[in-house]
């Protein structure tokens, strides 16, 4: 199995889903965190009809997911991105742009069960969902300053918080603690003497 994900906070939480989910014993596992403009993390002629390829909150060209797809066993490309919508014709790609990678994620690996607050907090904070009814701006920030800051790039870390339905105290004092510093930042810089606040348009 090789998954493939994009390499922020949605994106390691869509892998950590998918991790889990598809965790067997018969199947090594390799994962990749990747960004734009990057090439393609391995060498495409290495897959062969046994594989499985899992690419999340992240999409190549066409013409590279036809060759992948036309090498392995099973192919699924789960984006939100909007340059992804050329690619919501392919049989094997889940598009929307109405979901984070990690929502998605969710929906498609575990449509059984309800997304837990960890994987609800991080949508928010990737869509921008400033009025979001459920959780305050603030404790969404705080949320994704945590899994940066607490979880960092330990797939196990990932795997199990968004596993979870129950967040741990002390990892909301590390989020708040980071909000709580970086809003002391921006004070500071904003009250500086030698700071200019210009507002354009």
């Amino acid at each position: 199995i090789y998954i493939i994900h994009h390499d922020d906070a949605d994106g390691w939480g869509a892998g950590a889903i998918c991790h889990s989910s598809t965790s067997e014993n018969k199947y090594e596992t390799k994962i990749f965190a990747v960004n734009y403009n990057q090439p393609f993390p391995f060498d495409i002629e290495i897959l062969t009809s046994k594989d499985k390829v899992f690419i999340l909150d992240f999409s190549y060209p066409k013409e590279i997911l036809e060759d992948i797809h036309k090498r392995v066993e099973r192919l699924i490309v789960l984006d939100h991105h909007k340059s992804a919508i050329g690619l919501a014709d392919l049989p094997y790609v889940v598009f929307n742009l109405e979901k984070s990678g990690v929502l998605l994620a969710w929906d498609y690996f575990v449509p059984e069960y309800p997304a837990p607050e960890s994987v609800q907090l991080l949508d928010c904070y990737d869509l921008w969902k400033k009025n979001d009814p459920k959780h305050s701006w603030e404790k969404i920030v705080a949320f994704h300053f945590a899994c940066m800051e607490g979880l960092k790039k330990d797939m196990s870390a990932w795997v199990s918080m968004m596993n979870g339905y129950v967040i741990p105290n002390n990892f909301w004092e590390l989020g708040y603690a980071h909000l709580h510093n970086l809003q002391e930042a921006i004070k500071a810089v904003k009250e500086s003497p030698s700071t200019e606040i210009v507002q354009v348009g």
